[in-house]
């Protein structure tokens, strides 16, 4: 349950803070405001307690929805977001980055002084991000 309730609230959580990070297509500011016109009835659906496989199902559901919404987002945001330290979907994103997974378009450039020699040589790299 605590699991389910973690990912839960940090989905919530990037949706009001940082709706930019999330593959949205309304503005989020509007989908709260639908949110809170439900009838006061229709919440107490939500508190009934449920089974161990229903809570595997939406561990497994949120989950899912972390690595998707990591692969749809934007690499310059998570650039962003690690200047302050990161977020979990930045190290989602960079995970799949690292493994050619989802829909970035990061190209690793090596970076390289070839003066001096070129006998001291250490490899960087830097992320380039087509528009």
């Amino acid at each position: 349950m605590a699991v389910c309730r973690k990912l839960s609230n940090y989905i919530m959580y990037l949706f009001v803070n940082h709706p930019t990070m999330l593959p949205l297509n309304a503005s989020s500011e509007a989908t709260l405001a639908k949110v809170a016109l439900l009838p006061a009835e229709g919440k107490q659906v939500f508190r009934v307690d449920p089974s161990e496989e229903a809570l595997e199902e939406m561990v497994d559901m949120w989950t899912r929805l972390l690595v998707y919404s990591a692969g749809k987002s934007q690499g310059p945001m998570h650039a962003a977001a690690l200047a302050c330290g990161g977020e979990l979907i930045t190290f989602v994103w960079m995970l799949m980055v690292k493994a050619g997974l989802g829909d970035s378009q990061a190209k690793r450039i090596l970076i390289a002084n070839s003066a001096g020699g070129g006998t001291n040589l250490k490899e960087a790299y830097a992320f380039y991000f087509a528009p």
